[in-house]
This record gives structure tokens, C-alpha cells and sequence, in this order.
């Protein structure tokens, strides 16, 4: 039983459940954090100006008043935040600098970074963000209510190597007494900010699973995650946008070896998006599983364009010991977000796409399960036919799902992909 899923999901005998809208399932690529103690969590300053907290430096160019402060939104607690840096106006001073002391060691002259945190004021107003590193970054709108801030693709300027690195918050300046406060300053070598990663992230952080298996997915090579499709500017995406970016070139997720997996009557569902038209068997999800595989597992994925009466079309070829069955469906290259499911009551072979069966088969003689391969998500077995769209939730039952528990799966998952 997956009790972490919603009460709509059929979660009886779910072996394996990895979803990218759940941020306790979608931990974010492997990443580093160059912002020591990003959410000011240690330290005890709480002086009017100049001064350290454990890591940090703040200016004392300027007569503004800084400390830290408990953070009281409900919703940024729950998400960890329980301090912030508060800056507070004297109405002389426009400006405040920010530094950590790990940020020049790591950002070196013509490295591309991307900066982001949370960040509220007393009343709305915009601020300049300004880095000696490179100029302006950009002009967050500060309103009373926590909002998350990202400015991507920055690059720091060959001649900035000898500067102190800091950050300038600078306004007009506002009236005295007014304040803002900020969190979660996450300072990455990447062109695009990912979720806040506390020192650093590694692959295996980067899927875990939802049923309580601890079958979690590594990431393999750039699968492009994170922040990049959570979030635009300031607004957080719905769920339709949050999803695993598959190049087609060189990225898939491993998923290691659990002898639950090993059992002829099972299920897999995928959710998945494409608009590619290629000559390549695309893979979705494999368990020693390729097109020339000559026995034990099986490939979900995208049988290649000019073969069949569909082009690009749904494919689930399943191995036993000696023969297979060959199971296709409509298109996949639609654009459109898919359910696809299939199914053995080890009998039986059933392919669904979108709650509707598409084809059926029996089951090839001997076992369609390997003894010892695990998943591998977006690739075959030897990490080839790489699949080129998004993947955004992946479940394995060690059980044959019905067509009605098909259907009430597609049914409460199908609303986030409009």
C-alpha cells in the first residue's frame, strides 16, 4: 500500500511510483549550492550594521538595519523555511550588500550562474539586484507574500576576479522603517536555477519513490529538471509543467534491482509527452528490454517511423524465453501529455493508451522478466534507442490492473495535463 498517493490512485501492490508533481518524489537534478547555510538557519547576529552569520556577510557601506528574523508563513515553514535575513530602511540609504563567503572561490571569471530565493517587503516595491560579478541581474517585484525569484544565465565578468562577490539589493530609496526579507539564496554554476539543494544534490536525490520501496531513480547524464519547468519569473507552474526532459541524446534514470519487480502478472504505467518523428526506437521505460532483445523482458517505447500502418506509433514488445509478442497503439508524437499502461495477468498481454486498450496478445512462453535488471527509464538495456520528449510519473504494480483501475488511474491523473 502507497499511502503517500492520492486517495484516487489505485495503490494496492504498487511496487514503484515516481511522480515529478510531488516535491517528496521530484528532489531536483544533482546540483551544488555555492550559498553556505542558504536559509540562515545557524548564527547568532543580529546587529544594526556590518557583521557575520555563520557564513555570511552583510554591508557596511550602508546604514541599514539587518537581522535575522523567524519566518511565520505557514506554507514557507512547511517547506523548511523558518528563518530569514530582514533588511530594514533608515530612508537615507538605497542600498544593502549581501555576500557568502563560499561564492568567490566557486565563481570564477566567465562562468555562466543563476541566482534565485524567496523573498517578501513590508509593502510592494521593485528592487535592483546588481553583481560586481557582472551588473544588473534583474528586478525582483517584492509584495508582502513570499514569492520565489530566479534570474538565469548570468555570467561573471573576466574583470570582476579580484572583487569582493556580493549581491546589491538597491531601492529609491523606500521610506523609513520599510523591510524586506529574503531566504533560500541558492547560487549555482548552471544557466538555470533548480530547487534549493542545502550544500548539494547528487543524481540519487533526483526521483525518489513514493511507495515506500525505496526504488528511487538516478539520474543519468543532464536531464534537464527542476526550476526550469517548476517555475516561470515569479509564478509557480501547475503540475502539467512539472516533468523529466529527455534530450535523445545521452539521458536516462536507473532504476536498480528489486525481486519485487520479478513476477509475470504486473502492470507499468507511464506518462509521457513527444513531438519526435525519427528513424529511432524511442524508449519510455525498459526492463532488459530492447527491439532485438532475444528473451526475458520487455521495452515501452516508440517503434520507429516508416515501419508499421501508425507512424511513431505506441509499442510494447514483450520477451519470454524464446519468442515475443508485439503490441502497438496510436501515435506518440502528438505533443499531447499520454497515459500508456501494460498489462499482464500472466496469461494475457494488454496495452492501453490513454485508459483504452489498444491491442492484446498472450503471453510469450517462460518467464518476461530477467533476474537481476532493474528499469532503465528513457533508454533500452545498454543505455541506447533514447527517448526524446518528457516523462513526468512512472508506476509498477506487482499486480494485473483491471480496465475499470486503468481508467481510475487516467481519470485522477489526467486533469494536471489539461
Amino acid at each position: 500500500m502507497a499511502s503517500k498517493l492520492g486517495p484516487r490512485i489505485v495503490t494496492d501492490d504498487l511496487v514503484l511510483a515516481l511522480d515529478c508533481a510531488d516535491a517528496k518524489s521530484y528532489a531536483g537534478e544533482p546540483t551544488t549550492n555555492f550559498s553556505t547555510n542558504p536559509k540562515f538557519e545557524t548564527g547568532t547576529h543580529d546587529s544594526s550594521s556590518g557583521g557575520t552569520w555563520n557564513n555570511w556577510v552583510f554591508g557596511t557601506w550602508y546604514s541599514y538595519n539587518h537581522k535575522i528574523v523567524d519566518v511565520t508563513d505557514a506554507g514557507m515553514i512547511a517547506s523548511g523555511f523558518t528563518k530569514a535575513l530582514r533588511v530594514t530602511s533608515d530612508g537615507t540609504s538605497n542600498a544593502q550588500h549581501l555576500s557568502n563567503n563560499n561564492w568567490g572561490s566557486n565563481i570564477t571569471a566567465g562562468t555562466v550562474f543563476s541566482l534565485s530565493f524567496w523573498g517578501r517587503a513590508s509593502a510592494s516595491d521593485t528592487t535592483w539586484i546588481y553583481s560586481q560579478w557582472g551588473g544588473t541581474v534583474g528586478y525582483p517585484e517584492f509584495t508582502t507574500e513570499w514569492k520565489y525569484f530566479k534570474f538565469d544565465n548570468i555570467t561573471k565578468a573576466a574583470s570582476s576576479g579580484s572583487q569582493y562577490p556580493y549581491f546589491r539589493f538597491e531601492y529609491g530609496p523606500p521610506p523609513s522603517g520599510q523591510w524586506f526579507e529574503v531566504t533560500g539564496f541558492q547560487v549555482e554554476a548552471k544557466s538555470y536555477s533548480t530547487p534549493l539543494a542545502d550544500t548539494s544534490r547528487s543524481a540519487t536525490d533526483g526521483w525518489v519513490d513514493l511507495s515506500s520501496n525505496s526504488n528511487d531513480g538516478t539520474l543519468v547524464n543532464d536531464v534537464v529538471t527542476g526550476t526550469s519547468h517548476y517555475r516561470s519569473g515569479d509564478v509557480i507552474l501547475p503540475n502539467s509543467a512539472r516533468y523529466l526532459d529527455f534530450d535523445g541524446s545521452d539521458d536516462y534514470i536507473n532504476v536498480n534491482h528489486n525481486s519485487a519487480f520479478d513476477t509475470n502478472i504486473f502492470t507499468i504505467e507511464i506518462w509521457f509527452k513527444s513531438t519526435a518523428d525519427d528513424n529511432t526506437h524511442d524508449s519510455l521505460i525498459t526492463r532488459n528490454g530492447d527491439v532485438y532483445t532475444s528473451s526475458n523482458g520487455w521495452s515501452l517505447g516508440k517503434l520507429r517511423n516508416g515501419l508499421g500502418s501508425t507512424t511513431n506509433a505506441l509499442r510494447w514488445l514483450v520477451w519470454g524465453t524464446s519468442t515475443y509478442t508485439d503490441l502497438t497503439g496510436d501515435s506518440t508524437a502528438s505533443g499531447n501529455w499520454i497515459q500508456a499502461v501494460g498489462v499482464s495477468d500472466g496469461t494475457n498481454l494488454y496495452l492501453y493508451q490513454n485508459a483504452v486498450q489498444k491491442a492484446s496478445g498472450s503471453k510469450p512462453a517462460g518467464n518476461i522478466y530477467p533476474s537481476s535488471y532493474g528499469f532503465k527509464i528513457g533508454a533500452n538495456k545498454s543505455g541506447s534507442d533514447l527517448w526524446n520528449g518528457q516523462i513526468a510519473a512512472v508506476k509498477f504494480y506487482s499486480d494485473a490492473l483491471s480496465a475499470a483501475e486503468v481508467l481510475q488511474n487516467y481519470n485522477s491523473t489526467k486533469s494536471r495535463f489539461s
